[in-house]
């Protein structure tokens, strides 16, 4: 199930990603394109307008040898004056045609098709001149495809009175920028396909981290039902056993059967001590364990646990010692009472004869602190990280035909710690003994 959760959430993240890729490296590609389109458009105009305030004098050769239209005597200037005049538009149009971009040409055509000026020799083969004529009515250019490249071309319709009509047209090579194109293409191609493939391998490694707390709650919660279900079974064979026993004899006293009525009454009190334990596990879970926030003194409620559990220390032959001061917080009393009498009573289950247990309680700085540490048969560093899971198991020793405990407790214990805004931990070795610590912020 995992397993296709994790490759369906990898799958919507890489149609995700192919989404955002394709809007990137599509307005990119679009943004070049036009921004180069631009420019070319800009010089083909530009050099248009310049090659028009030429004329056909500057534009076409052999114009000087043509007659005149106008002789010098009409226009009231003798011949040096003409020879001056000439001279400067030469200059004129030498300086304009000097200056149009390298990669900007201009063609010169009649009506008829036949060029009449190509400075540059572009080859214009496989061009329809009579398209061109046409774009010249309508005032704009057109990209055309010849036999050898592609163009950018702008024609425009002239007359002269030594020429008659003719047409110009100015171009721009498109190669270029359709090769510039073409890389720009490739590189978004690869490096979006690259990206992609990156970004789906990572994807489904995160896919897996974000699944694994989820995986793990889950797996805890089936081994919580089951192991819940397993011990309400036990008492509740037990309870069964014993009621069927006592149905076949019940013109018996009830003191003839007081075996049966203490064990169903011993599993009653388990079963109520795990269904009140799994309650409050279920309103932390919730988080709807309620604490109350009045002011506590853990010293005095370690105390009162040390003297309700001494008696069950001297019956195990545990020597219980304590060293309690004052420990003021805002808390719930009877809740860290719970917490000190898991922590104590735990202690006590799993220390043999003639051990130790030690109480100690105390305040450093603004933090108080309460440890409860025995010379029972410790916990080692792998099942530490387990000590505090619900109905944990740790060794033979913890189970609860010994213990007769629900194992909840330190789970209990632990979510009491949170609901404080403090901590419980243990510190163990295996065959060393333990220290369960449990700190909180203090108040005065």
């Amino acid at each position: 199930m995992y397993t296709r959760t994790r490759l369906r959430l990898t799958a919507w993240y890489g149609a995700a990603l192919v989404v955002v890729l394709v809007a990137v490296c599509g307005s990119t590609y679009a943004l070049v394109s036009r921004s180069l389109d631009d420019d070319i458009t800009a010089a083909v105009e530009g050099a248009a307008s310049d090659l028009r305030e030429i004329g056909d004098d500057g534009l076409i050769p052999g114009n000087d040898a043509l007659p005149q239209a106008t002789p010098a005597a009409a226009t009231g200037k003798d011949d040096d004056e003409e020879d001056d005049d000439h001279h400067h538009d030469d200059q004129k149009s030498g300086a304009l045609l000097a200056a149009l971009p390298s990669d900007v040409f201009y063609v010169i055509f009649a009506a008829d098709g036949s060029i009449i000026s190509n400075p540059r020799s572009v080859s214009l083969a496989g061009i329809n001149m009579a398209l061109l004529q046409a774009d010249a009515e309508d005032d704009h250019w057109r990209d055309v495809r010849g036999k050898s490249q592609e163009f950018r071309l702008a024609t425009y319709a002239l007359s002269s009175a030594q020429q008659g009509d003719y047409f110009l047209t100015v171009g721009h090579g498109l190669d270029a920028r359709n090769r510039d194109l073409r890389r720009l293409a490739i590189v978004l191609l690869a490096g979006s396909g690259g990206g992609l493939a990156l970004a789906l391998v990572a994807g489904y490694w995160l896919s897996g981290r974000a699944l694994t707390p989820i995986r793990e709650s889950v797996e805890a919660q089936r081994r919580f039902v089951s192991d819940a279900s397993h011990e309400l079974r036990t008492p509740l064979a037990v309870i069964r056993a014993n009621n069927e026993l006592l149905a076949r004899h019940l013109d018996e006293p009830v003191r003839a059967n007081e075996e049966q009525v203490e064990a169903i009454e011993a599993e009653s009190e388990h079963m109520s001590r795990l269904v009140e334990a799994l309650l409050t596990l279920a309103r932390a879970d919730e988080g709807r364990l309620v604490v109350a926030q009045e002011l506590a003194d853990l010293g005095e409620i370690a105390e009162e646990v040390v003297r309700d559990m001494a008696p069950v220390a001297s019956r195990k032959g545990i020597v219980l010692d304590r060293d309690i001061g004052p420990a003021l917080l805002e808390g719930d009393a009877q809740r860290l009472r719970q917490l000190v009498m898991i922590l104590v009573d735990n202690a006590l289950k799993y220390t043999p004869h003639g051990g130790h247990v030690a109480v100690q309680c105390g305040r450093s700085g603004r933090t108080v602190r309460l440890s409860v540490s025995d010379t029972g048969p410790g916990i080692d560093v792998q099942a530490q990280k387990r000590v505090f899971d619900r109905f944990a198991r740790l060794d033979s020793a913890r189970t609860r035909s010994e213990s007769g405990g629900t194992g909840l407790g330190l789970a209990i214990a632990r979510e009491i710690a949170l609901a404080h805004h403090g901590d419980l931990t243990v510190e163990s070795a295996a065959g060393t003994g333990s220290r369960f610590t449990f700190q909180a912020k203090g108040t005065t």
